[in-house]
Parts: C-alpha cells; sequence; structure tokens
C-alpha cells in the first residue's frame, strides 16, 4: 500500500496525527474545500498550531508525545503562516510556537480537565468527593465562604456545577497572570515546558491531578474501552476498502466496477486518475476521518457482508 510514496508521506500516513489532521481540516476541508478552507486569519491559524513542525519533527527530544501539527500536504500553508507572523525558525520546517499558543493549550487543559470529571461523575465512574479533593486546595483562603454556597445547593449536580465554576475562574486567572510574567521568554521563543509548568503549585496540581483522574479512571474504564476495541475494526473495514480502491486507480488508471462503486461513495472528493497516491490517500482520511460514529458504523458493516435495509 506504501510503495511509490516519499519517506515523509509514508510517515504522515502511519501516524494519524489529530493535531495535524485538524490544520488540514481549517486551512483545506472545510467550507472553501481546497480553496483556503474556513480562510481564518493568519494569526488564528498561528494560535492553533500547537506544533508548527512536520512529521520529521515529531520524534525529537522533548517533543511532547511524538507530535506534530502539519502534513506534507499542508507544509508550504504552515510555511507562509511562519513567514507572515515572524515565527523563529528551529530547523528546516520547524518553528517556534506563536506565544498565544500557551494560552489556548492551558485554555484547553482547564476546559477539557474539568468537564471531564464531570462526565465521570455523570456517568457513576467518579463521586463528587474525588472531585472535590482536586480542587478544593485553589481556595484555601475562602473555602469556608463558598461553601456556604454549595451546602445550599439542592443537589449535587448544582454543587459540582458552581464548583467548576469557581475553580475555572482561579485558574483563568492564574493562567492569565503565568502568561504576563513569562511574555519576554514567549517572545523569544525560549519558554520550556507548557504554561502550566510555571503557575503555581496549587494551580499545577488541580490540573495535572484532574488530567490523571480522567485518564487513570475514566479513559481506562471498561465500557470506553470496549466501544474503542470495537471502533478498530470499523476504522480497518473501511480504511481498506477506500485505500484499496484508490490505491488501484492511482496504478492502472481505472477502476473494477466494486471499486468504482466504493469511490462513489466519496462523491466529488474521490480521487482522480492523474492524481498522486499520497493525495488520493489523504482525501481517504479525509472521508473517513470525517465521518459519524454511527455511519462510520453502518458503512464498516454493510461492506463486510451485506444486510438488507431495515432488518
Amino acid at each position: 500500500m506504501l510503495e511509490g510514496l516519499s519517506e515523509l508521506e509514508r510517515a504522515d500516513l502511519q501516524t494519524f496525527e489529530g493535531n495535524a489532521q485538524g490544520f488540514r481540516i481549517v486551512t483545506q476541508v472545510e467550507y472553501h474545500r481546497f480553496s483556503g478552507g474556513m480562510r481564518l486569519t493568519q494569526a488564528t491559524l498561528g494560535t492553533f498550531l500547537k506544533y508548527p513542525w512536520s512529521v520529521e519533527h515529531a520524534a525529537a527530544s522533548g517533543n511532547k508525545a511524538h507530535k506534530f501539527g502539519c502534513f506534507q500536504s499542508e507544509l508550504p500553508i504552515l510555511t507562509g503562516i511562519a513567514n507572515d507572523l515572524g515565527l523563529i525558525r528551529q530547523g528546516e520546517n520547524k518553528w517556534c510556537r506563536h506565544p498565544l499558543v500557551y494560552l489556548m493549550e492551558i485554555a484547553d487543559d482547564i476546559c477539557y480537565g474539568l468537564i471531564d470529571l464531570e462526565d465521570g461523575i455523570e456517568m457513576g465512574i467518579l463521586n463528587y468527593s474525588e472531585v472535590e479533593a482536586i480542587l478544593k486546595p485553589l481556595f484555601a483562603e475562602e473555602w469556608g465562604h463558598y461553601q456556604q454556597d454549595f451546602d445550599r445547593a439542592d443537589n449535587q449536580r448544582r454543587r459540582l456545577s458552581m464548583l467548576r465554576g469557581k475553580a475555572m475562574e482561579k485558574l483563568v486567572a492564574a493562567a492569565s497572570e503565568t502568561f504576563l510574567q513569562v511574555e519576554d521568554q514567549l517572545m523569544a521563543g525560549t519558554l520550556t515546558g507548557e504554561l502550566v509548568d510555571h503557575c503555581p503549585d496549587v494551580v499545577r496540581d488541580a490540573i495535572d491531578g484532574a488530567k490523571s483522574l480522567a485518564r487513570e479512571r475514566i479513559f481506562k474504564d471498561p465500557r470506553k474501552t470496549a466501544i474503542e476495541v470495537g471502533a478498530y475494526s470499523t476504522l480497518a473495514n473501511l480504511l481498506t476498502a477506500f485505500l484499496q480502491a484508490a490505491k488501484e486507480l492511482i496504478d492502472t488508471g481505472h477502476s473494477t466496477f466494486r471499486n468504482s462503486r466504493v469511490l462513489e461513495m466519496m462523491g466529488p472528493s474521490a480521487p482522480q486518475a492523474d492524481w498522486s497516491l499520497y493525495q488520493a490517500y489523504m482525501r481517504v482520511l479525509d472521508y473517513v476521518a470525517g465521518m459519524t460514529d454511527n455511519y462510520a458504523a453502518d458503512i464498516a458493516q454493510q461492506f463486510s457482508g451485506y444486510s438488507p435495509p431495515g432488518r
């Protein structure tokens, strides 16, 4: 399947990276399809790029979880953004982050860290006291005052909502203050780690504690694990069918009846015979990644064996 691709094109396809796919979506796929995408400003796109480098830098020491932010197909767009914004170059196809990325990143950690805990309680995986224990240190001086409000809540959900709101207020204020304190390092591209690493200990502990609890208790819950394992089979069926159909078209210039029917499902996004194999594969990934869960499961099941509608 990978014959004829360059080393970096292979690396793109063998490491499906959500950050790079997100960049492709906003710059290419959504709204003005392959004509500017969402047509966001360069500053907005710069703030979106948590990892402003391509796949060859993903395994370099210091890069979080070996992530990257741009496929080879969008590299010219990344280069243009970096030049327009004056991002500091660190090497070939690699730049320092835009300073505002650090605010976006910690906002993401705060929001999802707390919301994941709420989801855990709603699912019955966590209890309220576990979440309170993580967030209570944020209010060392004010807890007695806030507790009066919490105790007046008529149910646990309301109490949790109040706690989350107060915690977010504290965390956002701390993040903003820390950003100003390290602004010189951000502008020079010399800041090490993430913004949360430079926040007060109590703030860092709350964010890390929330993420750790979600990772260890919620994401590893058997109900989630079973769904995830099932998704592998679904994706395998879809990718096998669409990628093989795309490869046949690019390699031979035509399609068998079966594969032509597979590609017809992609509509105007279907690969064309004069495209490169990499370009065709990327369009397939766009199509599969853009499916809803239910649609993907339904199509994968039909590919595995015909089931009459309504049965």
